[in-house]
């Protein structure tokens, strides 16, 4: 029910966008497409300090794909709208995790100004059970990031440190916290 629910108000959402147009002029402006990939490191337990054994600090903990659409509110100011699928590759922690977000972001430019290169984002939604193997919850993220300079007119890219949550009352912990690094690709 509650799925349907953020559906209902994301779609909501863009009819009111589309009902606000003046002089033939949209509320909102320039929407962007963006897609990205996302890798979560997690600490190696096996790890020691003078090891010859091949075992790095850090081990890839999880894959994070996510898509969606943003629109500017104001210059410096983007509201958006995503979908993810996350595997959690690192069964020691977790055991096999496979969560579907959805979710509705914010991106701000700082200082304020969107020149400036520097963002920070956020987001919260719903984790969809899709198939039997997907997890159900709740999702919150929190990032900051670098974007490129435009190398093309079309296309931008950034690079973002990211912090995932997420409320799984199906596994023994209920909840999953990580820390991602990884890059979007922005079509504008």
């Amino acid at each position: 029910m509650k799925t349907k629910v953020l559906i209902l108000v994301a779609l909501f959402s863009i009819s009111f966008a589309y009902s606000q147009e003046e002089n033939s002029i949209p509320f909102y402006k320039n929407p962007h497409y963006f897609v990205s990939a996302c890798g979560t490191l997690v600490f190696n337990p096996n790890w020691t300090l003078n090891s010859d054994d091949d075992e790095y600090f850090f081990n890839l903990g999880g894959i994070l794909i996510r898509n969606g659409f943003e629109v500017a509110y104001t210059d410096d100011i983007l509201l958006g709208v995503g979908f993810g699928i996350d595997t959690q590759i690192n069964e020691e922690y977790y055991g096999k995790l496979i969560t579907a977000p959805l979710y509705l972001q914010t991106r701000i430019y700082l200082p304020m100004n969107k020149e400036s290169p520097f963002f920070v984002k956020a987001g919260i939604g719903k984790l969809l059970k899709l198939w039997k193997v997907f997890q159900k919850g709740t999702y919150y993220n929190f990032g900051i990031g670098f974007e490129s300079f435009d190398f093309s007119d079309n296309y931008t890219y950034s690079v973002i440190l990211e912090f995932h949550h997420k409320k799984i009352p199906t596994i023994v912990s209920g909840q999953v916290s990580s820390i991602s690094v990884g890059i979007v690709f922005r079509v504008l």
